[in-house]
């Protein structure tokens, strides 16, 4: 295979670059309105910062035991999930 044709098979796709392109705009909208809504009333804004973050890292650490239990038993039961 020659290197022209090895470049071009791990370039993504176009519709991937729009996607990524939207994400970045809609994370940068996001972030202005965080920032805003934290100079606005900064109590609710860490009430709700708060919140989100026990939300996701709970979401993140319950995924991490169920992970770490099914390397410690070993079985098959876990490839399902």
């Amino acid at each position: 295979m020659s290197d022209s044709a090895m470049t071009h098979a791990n370039d993504a796709p176009a519709t991937v670059d729009r996607l990524f392109q939207r994400g970045a705009l809609i994370g940068g909208i996001g972030l202005v309105a965080a920032l805003v809504g934290a100079f606005v009333n900064p109590a609710v804004f860490y009430q709700g910062y708060l919140v989100a973050f026990i939300f996701w890292t709970g979401l993140s650490l319950g995924a991490l035991a169920l992970l770490m239990i099914h390397h410690l038993s070993g079985g098959q039961w876990g490839l399902v999930i």
